[in-house]
């Protein structure tokens, strides 16, 4: 066989190796396993680290979950302790606002008896104030009856006194004019005028003296109705009721 040959042998087995599935060409296993192991050193070594690195982190994890754990245990207890201070806060705070309840309704039941206390006072104070009021006007009025009649009796008596004015002034002219006539028989014009002079001047004075009389009594009698009536204002109404009867006893006395 010549060297052309062989060299075409060759080539034709080697052209059947390469049509041949990877995984059934021993080159390419020779190749590979290398490749492979190398591969599988890098992997290893590489994935060791990595591995490694991993776990630590994970380990530092783990560590920084414990710390937050225990950081949320602590925070836990004091948020316990918090809510059960809250708790008891609010439980007084209730308590306080019970008893609140309790004081303000029995201050609003105090107001509304004092109100009514009130309103019962203020109406049996009117009650008393409207008694006293037709208390005083009926004393008042029998007071004032009391000083018309007086009035009028003072006038009775001033019309007595005054017909025995009239009588006395008549004597007194008389009296002037016997004892002028005793002294004079006759009397002349002027003798005559002398004696109404004397007349004149004993009525004059006789009636001053009746008027007199009379302006004092008239001014005495107002002076005792306005201190009685002064005295009756300052009266209760008991003290008017005991003057009103013994008003009532003097009238009945009277008649």
């Amino acid at each position: 066989m010549s060297k052309e040959s062989l060299e075409i042998q060759k080539l034709k087995l080697e052209i059947k190796k390469l049509n041949l599935p990877f995984w059934k060409n021993l080159e390419f296993w020779k190749v590979a396993f290398p490749t492979i192991a190398v591969i599988a050193s890098l992997y290893f070594t590489f994935g060791k680290g990595l591995i490694d690195s991993e776990k630590a982190k994970l380990e530092i994890q783990k560590e920084q979950l414990k710390l937050d754990i225990t950081r949320f245990e602590m925070k836990k207890d004091e948020l316990s302790k918090t809510i059960v201070v809250k708790d008891s806060v609010k439980n007084r705070l209730q308590i306080q606002i019970e008893n609140y309840e309790k004081y303000k309704k029995s201050l609003l039941d105090k107001i509304e008896i004092l109100n009514n206390s009130l309103g019962n006072s203020r109406n049996e104070i009117n009650n008393l104030n409207n008694k006293n009021l037709r208390d005083k006007k009926f004393y008042e009025n029998k007071l004032f009856t009391e000083y018309q009649n007086e009035k009028q009796r003072l006038v009775e008596l001033d019309k007595l006194e005054e017909e025995n004015y009239n009588k006395n002034l008549k004597i007194a002219e008389i009296n002037a004019e016997v004892k002028y006539l005793n002294s004079k028989i006759k009397l002349t014009e002027e003798e005559k005028l002398n004696l109404s002079i004397l007349k004149n001047e004993a009525s004059v004075q006789q009636y001053n003296k009746h008027m007199n009389s009379y302006k004092e009594r008239i001014k005495k009698l107002d002076a005792e109705y306005q201190k009685e009536l002064e005295r009756i204002d300052k009266m209760s109404s008991d003290e008017l009721f005991k003057e009103f009867q013994l008003q009532i006893l003097k009238y009945n006395a009277e008649k």
